[in-house]
């Protein structure tokens, strides 16, 4: 599945003509990628740096609290601005559809968990030139009429450090904690919850 997804991201480089950022981060039990396209590349209306749609797919090898999470893959929308009187700091407002399967230790059935979060993206910029750093939050949620098949509520929130270290290139840490309730037990289910180093390259 995963060289399906890398694949995929290799077509969408090498055709494109423009996009706006590649991504991975991993730790020990994980792997994820990212790549986020800005639409003023394809629509001449759109401003730069504004509307981005974006695809994502999460790769779990890790059992927690029984179940054993395979992937999860999503297709983002997110409208980003500059906030008028404080340039440093950037807003966002978006929504996503994505799809989870997990299986429990011992059972043959497998957990899908669909939904339709909707999100608040925040970004601040250190005002230092020489210090190219920024601090970025996402958190999204779905409650029960937005999350299908075996979900109840879905609620996801990431943190983020970033750290330019070339022209369009940046290296980060962060910390994302994935999470949903079950539909039929109402169980508590942790998809994932873990920190993480990662790449990132505009183009």
């Amino acid at each position: 599945m995963l060289k399906k997804i890398l694949s995929i991201y290799i077509f969408l480089i090498t055709n494109l003509s423009a996009y706006h950022s590649l991504e991975m981060n991993m730790n020990n039990e994980e792997l994820e990628s990212s790549l986020n396209l800005d639409l003023a590349q394809f629509v001449d209306r759109f401003p730069v740096n504004r509307y981005f749609i974006g695809l994502n797919y999460l790769y779990v090898e890790n059992i927690k609290n029984e179940y054993y999470t395979e992937y999860m893959a999503s297709l983002n929308l997110m409208m980003r601005n500059r906030l008028p009187n404080i340039r440093s700091l950037t807003f966002g407002l978006g929504a996503k559809f994505l799809s989870s399967k997990s299986s429990k230790v011992g059972e043959l059935k497998d957990q899908t968990i669909s939904a339709i979060p909707l999100g608040i993206y925040i970004n601040f910029q250190l005002p230092i030139d020489s210090l190219p750093i920024s601090l970025s939050t996402n958190i999204y949620y779905s409650p029960k009429p937005l999350t299908f098949t075996d979900g109840d509520t879905y609620f996801e929130q990431r943190y983020e450090l970033s750290f330019e270290v070339v022209d369009k290139g940046q290296v980060f840490i962060g910390y994302r904690d994935i999470e949903s309730i079950l539909q039929k037990t109402l169980e508590h289910f942790s998809i994932t919850k873990i920190a993480y180093v990662g790449m990132r390259f505009g183009f």
